[in-house]
């Protein structure tokens, strides 16, 4: 036992011996305590070196004369502070540690010569060691033997982690919206806000301690390991929240909408997951622990401007890169059956870099000299499609059939219809794609665009993709019904007017083929399948019906089976879907594996199928009803 008492002992952290020695004070308050206060208050996991007790002695004492002045004048009392955090920044001075950082020397600097271009961070500044003095004062006068050298240290560290909140504060407020904004705040547009200095400074104080590398037992392993980084990105997140919200009390003109913060807070969601499959901690094409220990370098400089940068620029890459993914996300999900599984896109999305530099490029501002907003939008959502495309490919054997395999034939065949109205020079007020005219929204987008409202942008790109991706189907999917029906109507540029939007149909469709789906994950079609399927199919026809009718093509088959569907004429019995007196299981199901297989031609002609089904029947029993009223007829008489 006593020899595990003694691997224990070893195994503890210096901090953590640190603090068993600070609770007990059975001894004398001791100069060198105001070391242990001090550390103990920035916390900050040292020791101070014994060769330099008899230093810490003499600046003690210089604090001790600066407590004693009777002027109002504080910087006496910031000269003692300085040679101070001088020692503590010494090498030799300190064990179980990095020296002190030089940003609260660098603050003291600054505060003392008057080299603060913000009044109120100077005003603020010296209030707040003034007030450190007068709380000296008191303890400094008790008898040598009953002062509390630690509660100095601890006012003492307070003071200089606040003042290194107020003079970076300005300095991360200027770089983060530079970083994230596109444009410079101006010392001038933030002098007169005083929640950029008190606010502000908060920001850089949770800063100040959280950036410092990780120490303790197991440092090695915190440092090379995500799990360690995982904490410090949630604080991230509430960084750029809590300066979204400063900014936006001090210069709403010259901020980015809450939404972009929410993007942001989305793509540091997936660092959990990121780090339970034990993979690098690069989120979104960022790099992040690089990052952060790039930032705490520039924090322990007390270069704030380059710590606000640095968060900007994070901010701004990830939260395009999440405007991106849920654009195409959401595309995927509406258009598919397969909205379940969109989570393992966008974790395969993600790690595309080309993608992800596409998303950058896509969400940013549009040029001011841009004549047509709407058409070089079209061009962003070009660029944005056949990305997502190239990645969804590369990432098939990762992802179910439908989005690997069957969607990306159908995205490159999108992709091609907005080439082609990019390449209209000319003619940016019609953009026709089958019946959907893409100008209003496309003028949309660019108008979000601009305002850097990406949220906006981002639902109203998936919205388009969705709306195209319907009506390229929807002229494949009628093509087939018609020329199987009979109809000589193969070329539909005449219906594109009055057809317009698909969406109606290829919904329902959609969701009919789901519930007759036979695969692995459904292996059979119940009553509950039967019924939702037929439902659908009703909505659907309906849809079908009335725009072809509409285009003054009144399709009578397709009244007849539209008919048979409100009636709910079918039923569901022994494995056996009737309707028309016969089995239409088969047909059903073809329409099923078309729908699945994303065939909507096929889909089209098993359609068409159903509905001459119907057109016979209806025709068999009109004819038969006469021969049934004269039979009657004669029974009557007869009898």
């Amino acid at each position: 036992m006593v020899g595990l008492a003694r691997i224990w002992l070893l195994l503890i952290p210096a901090y953590a011996r640190r603090e068993l020695h600070e609770g007990d004070v059975a001894g004398p308050p001791r100069k060198e305590d105001v070391v242990r206060g001090f550390l103990k208050a920035v916390d900050f996991p040292a020791n101070l070196a014994k060769n330099c007790l008899d230093d810490v002695a003499a600046s003690v004492g210089t604090l001790q004369d600066a407590c004693k002045a009777e002027s109002k004048d504080v910087r006496p009392m910031l000269v003692a502070l300085r040679s101070f955090t001088a020692i503590l920044q010494r090498p030799e001075c300190i064990e179980g540690s990095e020296p002190l950082p030089p940003a609260f020397s660098r603050a003291l600097d600054l505060v003392n010569a008057g080299a603060l271009e913000v009044p109120l961070v100077t005003q603020a500044a010296m209030q707040e060691t003034q007030a450190f003095v007068k709380k000296s004062q008191p303890v400094f006068q008790q008898k040598e033997g009953k002062r509390c050298y630690q509660c100095v240290g601890q006012d003492a560290g307070q003071l200089l982690l606040s003042l290194s909140g107020q003079v970076g504060a300005i300095p991360m407020l200027e770089g983060l919206a530079q970083a994230f904004n596109g444009a410079e705040v101006t010392l001038d547009q933030l002098m007169g806000c005083s929640d950029a200095v008190t606010k502000g400074a908060a920001v850089v104080k949770s800063m100040e301690i959280s950036l410092r590398p990780p120490k303790g037992i197991f440092w090695r392993f915190n440092r090379i390991g995500p799990m360690a980084f995982v904490k410090k990105l949630k604080e991230m997140a509430d960084w750029v929240h809590a300066a979204q919200e400063v900014l936006q009390s001090c210069q709403p003109q010259m901020l980015p909408p809450n939404e972009r913060v929410d993007a942001f807070k989305e793509a540091l969601q997936l660092a959990d997951d990121v780090s339970r499959n034990g993979q690098e901690l690069i989120i979104m094409g960022v790099d992040v622990a690089k990052k952060i220990q790039a930032m705490g370098a520039d924090a322990a400089k007390g270069d704030w401007k380059a710590v606000g940068l640095q968060i900007g620029s994070i901010a701004d890459l990830m939260s395009t890169a999440q405007s991106g993914l849920s654009a195409v996300g959401h595309f995927l999900a509406d258009v598919t059956t397969k909205s379940d599984d969109i989570s393992k896109v966008r974790v395969c999305m993600q790690q595309s870099q080309s993608f992800l530099q596409t998303c950058h490029g896509t969400f940013t501002p549009l040029p001011k000299q841009s004549s047509l907003p709407g058409k070089m939008a079209v061009a962003r959502l070009h660029d944005l499609l056949g990305s997502a495309e190239a990645t969804l490919s590369s990432c098939k054997s990762s992802i179910p059939r439908e989005l690997g395999n069957l969607m990306p034939p159908e995205m490159r065949v999108m992709a091609k219809s907005l080439d082609m109205i990019v390449r209209r020079a000319d003619d940016a007020t019609s953009m026709l794609i089958k019946g959907y005219d893409l100008a209003e929204d496309a003028n949309q987008v660019a108008a979000a665009l601009n305002k850097h409202n990406y949220g906006e942008a981002s639902e109203q790109i998936a919205l388009m993709l969705g709306q195209i991706n319907d009506n390229l189907n929807g002229d494949s999917f009628l093509k087939g019904l018609l020329a199987n029906m009979g109809n000589d109507f193969t070329e539909l540029s005449s219906l594109a007017s009055c057809v317009g939007d698909t969406q109606r149909f290829l919904s329902d469709l959609r969701t009919a083929g789901q519930n007759l789906e036979i695969s692995p994950r459904k292996w059979t079609i119940d009553k509950k399948n039967c019924d939702a399927a037929m439902e659908a199919l009703k909505d659907a026809v309906q849809a079908i019906h009335n725009m072809l009718s509409s285009c003054s093509h009144e399709i009578e088959a397709l009244k007849q089976l539209l008919k048979a569907l409100m009636g709910r004429q079918w039923d569901n019995a022994s494995g056996q879907i009737n309707m028309f007196k016969q089995n239409i299981g088969e047909p059903l199901w073809q329409l099923a594996q078309a729908i699945g297989g994303r065939d909507w031609t096929k889909a089209g002609q098993a359609l068409a199928h159903l509905a001459v089904t119907a057109l016979h029947h209806a025709e068999e029993a009109h004819e038969a009803a006469p021969k049934k009223q004269r039979l009657k007829r004669e029974a009557l008489v007869s009898h």
